[in-house]
């Protein structure tokens, strides 16, 4: 790439090259919308030297001969405070590397193959191969103790895998590597198509739902069509900006941007709105359709300090030089503070109560044990940070795995075990309560719990449409419940032998008349959705009122009301309610 800037399509990103080799310092950046810059600057040899980030941290590098990167770390306080580093073998291989602690994870080949990894708790994992070179592939791959065990199969057209608890899955694909078909673990297909652009349009799931995708000459969805054949519809604007959604039902969300791709304006379904200005390249503004307007301040670092909400109350946030927070202050004054250590964990948080929480954490970043001036809470864990165990004062509760490393047991303090048998994909088939007692659950294909078995034979059955939700619940007794939805997945009305209850939605998805039987009851909402008044078939009829930030501040039923009294930040001072 030559010297100069060069401009992505359609979008505010800059990419700056600067390659004059007389210079001590060359540099390659990006730059984005407004005060948003990352810089890369390298040696003369051309090996990366820095990395000076948008909020202006500088990232250094060390680099060896090679110019492979050996060390990255920050500087704080005249301190290098080391990130992450890389060792190599004399044939260029990595061979480990070392966090901010000084662990360190190691890596063992064959020529170039990784045949072992080592991590920072000493468990290892390990790689078999068909062959050497490049064009050999993975056919074996295991952990201590047999974890996350998996053997693979090449054949022609298909690839074929199977876990340490021998479960297999088999992956179909056509000669340009496009899977078409999935065959799962518990014999469930699930089938796949792509279109001329090889973008994923119809996913046909093992209950033989479909859900299909149509995409624009930008490849983003232009229109979805889920498994019950509902539609959603995406448009964007000539920048490719998500400008409005619109569901089966007509409910439309929409958006506006500025010439830098920021939001501006977003209207939901109901016509409630919120406006949004900017400063720089930070977020000032947010005001909604009562024109309340709630501001923010960041600093350079694109921290942000302080939020002022309508009348006038704020909260403030402080931060370390690392942009780690150090200090919260809420809306009354109360500070809560915090501290790290040098992996970035959080290692101790004062409430403004005066109450001190302590933290401490392993090698590998899992937690080990939280305390404050109440309790003191221990932590156990296994491979890839499985929590195995918890320990509070004598109460010791222990969690045991299978080898892909599915919970299947939990251990009370009494010895008591609830467990958990498991199907091919690893869903609940099967539990067993501390008290001993039973439920089964069988499942259909996409997963989906259609019978319930309990104790003494007691079932339950349920049926699904295409989406999963529950149309029909029938009991060991003949009962049966029965529920119907809209396109957009919201109740409309729930049955049974005795009652009918019945839902009517608004825009904003919110409830406007029940009726169950032959009562109903109405609900009026304002323009920004807040609840006004109730009325029922039976004569009852309230008002509510608001005050200007939107607490409930009065209600009133014919000749009785209540009113609130709130300080600034909302909390109730005084309430009056009539005799």
């Amino acid at each position: 790439m030559k010297s100069g800037k060069y401009f992505s399509s359609g979008k505010n990103i800059a990419y700056e090259v600067e390659r004059d080799a007389a210079l001590v310092n060359r540099g390659w950046s990006i730059e984005w919308h407004i005060d948003g810059k990352a810089l890369f600057r390298y040696t003369t040899k051309g090996a990366l030297k820095d990395i000076v980030d948008s909020r202006g941290e500088t990232l250094y590098v060390n680099t060896d001969c090679q110019g492979r990167v050996e060390k990255i770390f920050r500087r704080a306080n005249s301190k290098d405070i080391p990130l992450v580093g890389y060792h190599y073998d004399s044939s260029g291989n990595m061979i480990s590397t070392e966090d901010s602690f000084g662990t360190r994870k190691f890596f063992y080949y064959v020529g170039h193959q990784l045949v072992k990894l080592t991590n920072q708790s000493g468990m290892s994992f390990h790689w078999e191969y068909d062959g050497e070179g490049e064009a050999s592939r993975c056919i074996h791959t295991w952990g201590d103790d047999g974890v996350m065990e998996y053997h693979i199969e090449y054949g022609d057209g298909f690839t074929r895998t199977t876990n340490g608890l021998g479960h297999t899955t088999e992956y179909y694909y056509h000669d340009n590597k496009l899977i078409y078909k999935i065959v799962d673990a518990n014999g469930g297909i699930t089938r796949q198509h792509y279109n001329e652009f090889k973008e994923l349009d119809v996913i046909v799931n093992p209950e033989g739902y479909s859900r299909r995708t149509v995409f624009n000459n930008f490849g983003l969805p232009v229109e979805i069509t889920d498994e019950n054949g509902a539609k959603t519809r995406l448009a964007y604007d000539g920048r490719r900006n998500l400008t409005s959604v619109i569901t089966s039902t007509g409910r439309r969300t929409s958006w506006e941007y500025d010439e830098y791709d920021r939001v501006i304006k977003r209207t939901l379904p109901d016509g409630n709105s919120f406006s949004y200005t900017y400063e720089g390249g930070a977020l000032k503004t947010i005001t909604d359709m009562e024109g309340r307007i709630y501001t923010l301040k960041f600093n350079s670092r694109q921290e942000l300090l302080q939020l002022v909400f309508p009348n006038g109350i704020h909260r403030t946030w402080e931060y370390d030089e690392r942009g780690r927070l150090v200090k919260a202050t809420d809306v009354k004054g109360n500070v809560t503070s915090y501290n790290y250590d040098d992996a970035d964990n959080l290692i101790r948080l004062h409430e403004p109560d005066g109450n001190v929480h302590e933290f401490s954490y392993d090698t590998s970043g899992n937690l080990i044990v939280a305390s404050d001036r109440l309790r003191k809470v221990e932590f156990e864990y296994g491979p890839l940070g499985t929590l195995i165990g918890r320990r509070q004062l004598d109460h010791h509760v222990r969690f045991r795995y299978d080898g892909e490393l599915q919970l299947r047991e939990i251990i009370n303090e009494g010895g008591e075990c609830y467990s958990f048998r498991l199907d091919g994909l690893g869903r609940v088939v099967e539990e067993t309560g501390f008290d001993g007692l039973q439920r089964k659950y069988l499942r259909d294909g996409a997963g989906r719990v259609i019978r319930v078995v309990r104790p003494e034979g007691r079932q339950t059955e349920y049926e699904y449409d295409g989406v999963g939700n529950i149309l029909q619940e029938t009991q060991h007794d003949g009962r049966t419940s029965r529920f119907a939805y809209d396109e957009d997945g919201r109740l409309l009305r729930a049955e049974n032998k005795e009652i009918k209850v019945a839902f009517k939605h608004d825009l904003g998805g919110r409830i406007v008349k029940e009726t169950q039987g032959g009562h109903c009851i109405m609900r009026k909402y304002d323009r920004t959705g807040r609840h006004v008044h109730t009325e029922s078939s039976l004569g009852a009829s309230i008002d509510y009122s608001h005050d200007k930030d939107g607490n409930l501040s009065e209600m009133n039923s014919g000749g009785w009301s209540a009113r609130w009294q709130r300080d600034r930040v909302g909390l109730e001072t005084e309430r009056e309610l009539t005799g």
